[in-house]
């Protein structure tokens, strides 16, 4: 998600302002001509040109105006100084230059006098967290637990990095800065989305202030498939710099969320499941999500459902486009809104028929892809740590019918006793009292762990295997699910699809030394020396945060 994607429209800067979801800058422009009442014109319109930059992601270029600056009052140049090297990544000096002004020499909006008071507390925080440099990344990241996952990160972010750059032939000379924030409260600071509004539309990562902005996975229960999230958001990146601002929300929306997985996959030129279930859901229910209701942000969205039927919808409609032309159309479009804003005219002189057409068009083409209902892909809230959690903790069952209850509580003791054989008697008389009742959903989470937990114990591995292909639709993003596949097929003598499996379950949540004691004893076995290296490195980090994380 791109918080950048509508600053070119006047409509949505009011609508933003109104809503408070995204950038306090947002509403600068309006506000200079509102409330700056004895600044000549001269200042208002040099303010909201820098603004304009600002939104473009080009400080550098803002500070080289600023320089040239000779209609704007001191405490607003050094204003905007400090913003464009919080842009740049350099806290010191935002940190510094802010301390120059104080908030009554700025106007006196509530708006800009929270803009300033963001970019101070932000840069405070952020000025100490440590720095990896990649070729062309500047990753942030604090000390601690939050180490580990800069250990994954170069390679896959330096992957998509030449992908993408080369499919839309965007070069620059400045590295990315990515910012891993250790909780959610840093991130709502940076991108003025609530608690609530993350949980709901899932929004864990954002293109903001020039950089990509990430929740660390350990704060978000279950994890995420953090790499394809931040493609997503890189993606949002260059579509911001090269169409100068002026990608309209569904387009941008659409292109990184169609695109998101191609630097990995380019010939997936179809939704995934959870979209396509939408998107069937909403044709089924005649109830699709209008361009109004998008904006100003999807995080506004009131329902996980919408958010994902929004995301469905706009990614089909990108898609549907590649399909009338090819993938190279996404960068000319790209590169042709930098000098007109209008994407529907585009459109629509490459098609030949209006735009208002073209999706007509599309909702026919959608409709005869045969996407189905699937409930187990419905939308599901995201739900954030207030501390570092484990995906895997066996809690309450909750079984509502009491016959169900009664074998899970009986199971659950035999299974405290180390009974595993006798534990699973019990449920599955559980899980097949829930079939009675529910013999299409799947087995709930907790009751599947403690099937999972004995079968392991007791080493009947092609149960764990059968399990997790019947019950686990979508396994790529269950990290926990992953890691006891992974131990099931190395103990079957398949080491290789093992470590594929830890792999994928790092790309969730690289922080549950699970992960990393199966690797550990496969590394020993296979002796694979470098591998055993990356994990004494990671076990290391482990054992300084959490003084001591015992091993196999």
């Amino acid at each position: 998600m791109n918080t950048y994607s509508i600053c070119h429209n006047p409509e949505a800067l009011v609508d933003r302002l109104r809503t408070l979801l995204c950038l306090i800058a947002v509403c600068l422009c309006p506000l200079f001509s509102q409330e700056v009442e004895d600044g000549d014109e001269r200042e208002i319109q040099e303010a909201s040109h820098i603004v304009e930059t600002l939104f473009q992601l080009k400080p550098n270029l803002v500070l080289k105006q600023l320089n040239e600056s000779q209609s704007m009052r001191p405490a607003l140049v050094v204003f905007f100084k400090a913003w464009s090297h919080h842009q740049l990544g350099d806290y010191t000096q935002a940190k510094e230059l802010l301390s120059q002004i104080k908030p009554e020499e700025l106007p006196l909006d509530a708006m800009i006098q929270n803009r300033y008071r963001e970019l101070k507390a932000t840069a405070e925080t952020l000025m100490h967290f440590k720095v990896l440099e990649t070729e062309h990344f500047s990753i942030r990241y604090q000390s601690g637990k939050d180490e580990i996952i800069s250990l994954f990160l170069p390679e896959v972010l330096e992957r998509f990095y030449t992908y993408y750059t080369e499919l839309f032939s965007f070069h620059q000379k400045e590295k990315v800065i990515v910012e891993v924030m250790p909780n959610h409260e840093l991130f709502s600071y940076a991108c003025a989305l609530t608690k609530q509004q993350i949980e709901t539309t899932g929004t864990v990562a954002l293109c903001v202030e020039n950089r990509l902005a990430m929740i660390t996975p350990r704060r978000v229960l279950m994890g995420y498939d953090w790499a394809n999230v931040l493609s997503h958001e890189f993606i949002h990146y260059i579509l911001t710099k090269q169409s100068n601002n002026n990608a309209p929300l569904w387009f941008q929306e659409g292109v990184a969320k169609s695109l998101e997985k191609f630097w990995e996959k380019p010939n997936l030129k179809t939704l995934d499941r959870h979209l396509q279930h939408s998107l069937a859901l909403g044709f089924s229910e005649n109830r699709l999500v209008t361009m109004k209701e998008m904006y100003p942000s999807f995080a506004a969205l009131p329902t996980p459902e919408l958010a994902q039927r929004a995301y469905a919808q706009v990614a089909s409609m990108v898609l549907y486009l590649m399909e009338l032309q090819s993938l190279q159309v996404i960068p000319e479009l790209s590169l042709e809104l930098s000098q007109n804003p209008d994407l529907e005219e585009l459109i629509a002189k490459r098609l030949g028929i209006s735009f208002e057409q073209y999706q007509k068009n599309w909702r026919t083409w959608a409709e005869q892809q045969n996407y189905r209902i699937m409930p187990q892909y419905q939308a599901q809230e995201m739900k954030l740590l207030e501390e570092d959690g484990q995906a895997e903790e066996l809690g309450k069952s909750q079984p509502e019918d009491d016959r169900i209850r009664k074998h899970s509580r009986l199971g659950d003791l035999l299974l405290e006793r180390n009974r595993y054989r006798a534990a699973l008697t019990e449920y599955r008389k559980s899980d097949e009292e829930r079939k009675k009742k529910e013999a299409d959903a799947p087995m709930n989470r907790q009751l599947l762990l403690r099937f999972l937990k004995c079968h392991r114990a007791l080493e009947n591995d092609a149960a764990i295997l059968k399990l997790l292909h019947e019950q686990i639709p979508d396994i790529e993003a269950d990290s926990t699910m992953l890691q006891y596949k992974a131990k099931a097929l190395w103990r079957r003598g398949n080491p290789e699809e093992a470590l594929y499996n830890l792999n994928l379950a790092t790309r969730v949540n690289p922080f549950d030394p699970e992960i990393y004691r199966i690797m550990d004893a496969i590394a020993t076995e296979t002796k694979d020396f470098k591998l055993s290296q990356k994990v004494q490195t990671i076990y290391t980090i482990f054992n300084t945060v959490n003084k001591g994380v015992q091993h196999d």
